[in-house]
């Protein structure tokens, strides 16, 4: 069994502007000094960073899927790409999952930090295309879609207010623009999970080839 998602991988411009960005956040909120009463931990330690190499667009998490499997769903896609023309998606703002409030203090702490992407009608009708033909596999549809791209998950729930000013600092930037993303293809990835993070591997790529 392979655990795998259907994903838009980012260009390497692109990569290395969020991964920047996800660095001086780290610079800015990382104690040099050991902590003290009167300056404890910064709560990084509680956050899982995705690596730069692994910064991606899912459109649709699959599970653990069989070979026999993945090879029907690789024709699905293939049918899905050639019915499709390249776009761009602008990538602009930060967020969590739940949302943060913007006036009032944190009361409970969000799992997912990341990086948004604009309404795109194009990206919409490829989720939905997405959904459609792989239902007919056995992977059920998904009703809410807000693309996204993670750049890190909160592991422990009683650390919010270690990272709170961390988390205020995303809300400033949630008008930051990182720039455009030319879409030209979609791809199925292999997942492992390890203690470390996940590490993922591209298992087959689909050029979208509408004319």
């Amino acid at each position: 069994m392979i655990r795998s998602f259907v994903a838009i991988e980012l260009d390497e411009g692109l990569r290395r502007e969020i991964s920047s960005f996800v660095e001086d956040l780290k610079g800015r909120f990382t104690n040099t000094s050991p902590p003290t009463v009167t300056s404890p931990p910064s709560g990084l330690s509680c956050i899982k960073w995705v690596r730069p190499e692994g910064l991606h667009i899912t459109i649709k998490f699959l599970g653990e899927v069989s070979e026999d499997r993945l090879i029907a769903v690789k024709g699905r896609l293939q049918d899905i790409a050639t019915e499709m023309r390249p776009f761009s998606l602008r990538v602009k703002g930060t967020g969590t999952f739940p949302l943060l409030p913007l006036h009032r203090r944190l009361t409970s702490p969000p799992r997912v930090i990341w990086v948004a992407i604009e309404e795109s009608k194009e990206l919409i009708d490829l989720k939905r295309s997405v959904d459609e033909n792989l239902k007919g596999l056995g992977f059920p549809e998904e009703r809410e879609f807000t693309g996204h791209i993670t750049l890190a998950r909160i592991k422990d729930k009683n650390c919010y207010l270690r990272i709170e000013r961390l988390l205020h600092e995303l809300i400033k930037n949630k008008d930051r623009d990182f720039g455009i993303l030319q879409v030209k293809e979609i791809v199925l990835m292999k997942s492992e999970l390890a203690p470390d993070g996940a590490r993922y591997e591209r298992l087959a790529a689909f050029r979208l080839s509408k004319k």
